[in-house]
């Protein structure tokens, strides 16, 4: 957000010539991450080897950073960095990159960073591998 405000300023008369003056304050306003909306869908299926992606959308003021993170299985939970843009593309899918992915959204304020996360979204690979050989 900006909040402009003017406010005039009186010269002084000298002879028969009356000086005015104009200030302008500028005021910007920072706001941490808001995340408008993820997807195409929840929920995307893709053939195996084939193409898919998911888009963020967020408000933020500075400008936030993107991140797409895949959860991982296992006993921790833990994640990878699959892509640091708005759009997460996946080519060539196969069956490691099926799961759930989480958007995350960053900006620093003041020196220190405000992060927000999206609902998760999953991909899901159909297809058998080609083993004709």
């Amino acid at each position: 957000m900006v909040t402009d405000c003017i406010n005039p300023i009186i010269g002084i008369f000298l002879s028969n010539y009356i000086f005015i003056g104009i200030e302008i304050v500028v005021t910007f306003i920072s706001d941490g991450p808001i995340i408008k909306s993820v997807g195409p869908n929840r929920l995307t299926t893709v053939n195996l080897y084939g193409e898919a992606w998911f888009d963020c959308e967020a408000e933020a003021n500075p400008t936030p950073s993107y991140q797409w993170l895949q959860r991982i299985s296992g006993g921790l939970a833990s994640s990878a960095v699959r892509s640091n843009d708005a759009r997460l593309h996946i080519r060539n899918a196969t069956y490691h990159h099926q799961g759930e992915y989480i958007c995350r959204v960053a900006n620093y304020i003041g020196g220190k960073e405000r992060p927000v996360q999206s609902d998760p979204v999953a991909l899901q690979v159909v297809g058998k591998p080609d083993t004709d050989s």
